[in-house]
């Protein structure tokens, strides 16, 4: 098992690379690996400085370019002509430049490693000056044998010009792993605006009502309950996203529609679903990748908070899935997966005491836990152009869990009109559990490769910080703004929403 990462070693080592044109309308151009065959042209063979090994074969003053070709006239076989390169492993294109010939019979051949034969060119009707032939191949790895053979009977025929170029090392396949922290980004914001609608002690109903919030009675103990025991709300919010220091991005657009009930002072019990899409990148070396995800999310949710005593837990248990579509591309080819799924259970503790209360200020600790356990399918991608190899990724479980301890302040005051404004703040200390993002593939032409690409890894320690606004337009209506930033080395998500609450 190989663990591929963005930037190959291939080309760590060389400095030319290859462009080849478009595979197909549309496609970006991106570049393939260097030729990493030595003497491609054959101008020292049969020198004995030569990286080949040659039969028969010898060098012809007949060339395609520089100053000589390899020359063949082995009957009644081909005669073989090799090279061992140390190659990544990978999918690589083979290609080779025939001689012209009129006399059959012939056949020109190339094979690398342990797979079938790539080229094999018999009785060729090319009557040009050279003719291009070209296939893909898998390399596992490590030092691999290119084996070249030329059979002319009668007369010679020539190879000129070999190139092998790697034109994917399968870390595009990072996609997959990306994917499995989109999906617990989406469980995460989604829990995030349930648990922020409960910021302190006190009936969460005061939270929706438009009269001004009394967060407690004089004797500073007593809670006291904003009018109306149901409470609806709907919401509109969206996030953008960076992991891996920029190498994957991702934005997310949706809706959150609630409602909640209150039977008595302490408690407040709840349901809400959501319906949002993301899309997101990964940049590695040979292919440009993208997904989609489809989202949809559920939970219900709990508060308590004595009417007697400054304190709150909240509960939040979840159901959500996933439908991506993943798309690899550059100017081999394009390959893609469709509606693979991912589904998942997410949930959540957090429990806080209001410190110290001012006039129209309330400070509250606080510290939360949650988790989602996701798992996403199994999948085997189908090419859409070019020849570009599929990749056969196997299904992942996957967990996402997270601590966070932190502080909240919330204030009132009354900006115009007779409400009461309310604005709150927070900052968390934010601690990721199960940081691995990665998936196994493997990736078949002639023999298989596999390897394990990982992508989108979430920083160990980061920290939150946000910040809400809620306005109040009639006694029981109100409208509200939230943002919610993290923050660690490499990694930086942004997320914002806007929505409307009426209480009765």
């Amino acid at each position: 098992m190989t663990t591929l990462r963005p930037r190959a070693l291939l080309l760590a080592t060389t400095a030319a690379a290859l462009l080849t044109g478009s595979a197909g309308a549309g496609a970006p151009f991106f570049f393939g690996g260097s030729n990493v065959v030595s003497d491609p042209g054959f101008e020292t063979v049969p020198t004995s400085s030569s990286a080949w090994t040659y039969g028969s074969n010898s060098q012809s003053s007949v060339h395609r370019s520089g100053a000589h070709s390899l020359r063949g006239g082995c009957t009644p076989s081909p005669c073989f002509t090799t090279q061992t390169i140390n190659l990544q492993p990978g999918i690589y294109k083979l290609s080779m430049y025939e001689g012209s010939n009129a006399g059959t019979p012939n056949e020109y051949t190339a094979k690398l490693g342990l797979a079938p034969t790539t080229i094999d060119v018999v009785n060729s009707p090319n009557t040009a000056s050279f003719g291009l032939h070209t296939g893909i191949v898998a390399a596992t790895g490590g030092n691999t044998l290119l084996k070249l053979g030329i059979y002319q009977g009668p007369g010679f025929g020539s190879i000129d010009d070999v190139s092998l170029i790697e034109i994917d090392d399968g870390a595009g396949n990072n996609l997959g792993a990306a994917s499995q922290t989109v999906a617990a980004q989406a469980s995460r914001e989604f829990s995030d605006q349930l648990f922020d609608r409960f910021g302190h002690s006190g009936s969460p109903m005061q939270l929706a009502s438009a009269s001004e919030v009394v967060v407690a009675s004089n004797d500073g103990m007593t809670y006291i309950n904003g009018p109306g025991h149901y409470r609806a709300f709907l919401s509109v919010y969206g996030d953008d996203a960076r992991w891996d220091s920029g190498d994957v991005r991702a934005h997310r657009f949706g809706f959150m529609l609630g409602a909640e009930w209150a039977p008595c002072n302490s408690w407040d019990i709840g349901l809400a679903i959501g319906r949002t899409t993301s899309h997101f990148n990964t940049d590695t070396l040979f292919t440009d990748n993208s997904g989609r995800a489809d989202e949809t999310l559920g939970a219900l949710f709990a508060n308590w908070s004595p009417s007697n005593m400054p304190l709150y837990a909240t509960g939040v248990i979840g159901y959500g899935r996933s439908e991506n579509d993943f798309m690899r591309e550059n100017s081999f080819g394009a390959v893609g997966a469709y509606n693979v799924p991912t589904k998942q259970w997410f949930g959540g503790v957090e429990a806080g005491f209001d410190w110290h209360t001012w006039s129209h200020m309330t400070v509250t600790p606080f510290a939360r836990l949650d988790a989602a356990r996701l798992r996403q399918n199994s999948y085997m991608e189908e090419v859409e152009f070019g020849v570009l190899v599929p990749a056969f990724v196997d299904a992942k479980e996957q967990t996402a869990a997270r601590s966070l301890l932190g502080v909240r302040a919330a204030t009132d005051f009354n900006l115009i009109g007779r409400y009461s404004w309310q604005l709150s703040a927070k900052a968390a200390w934010q601690h990721e559990f199960d940081r691995n993002r990665s998936v196994n593939f493997s990736e078949t032409s002639g023999v298989t490769f596999f390897g394990t690409a990982t992508g989108a890894t979430p920083v160990a320690n980061s920290a939150l910080v946000g910040a809400s606004l809620e306005v109040p337009v009639t006694d029981h209506a109100s409208l509200y703004a939230g943002y919610n930033g993290d923050f660690g080395s490499g990694q930086r998500i942004h997320e914002g929403e806007v929505g409307f609450k009426v209480t009765w």
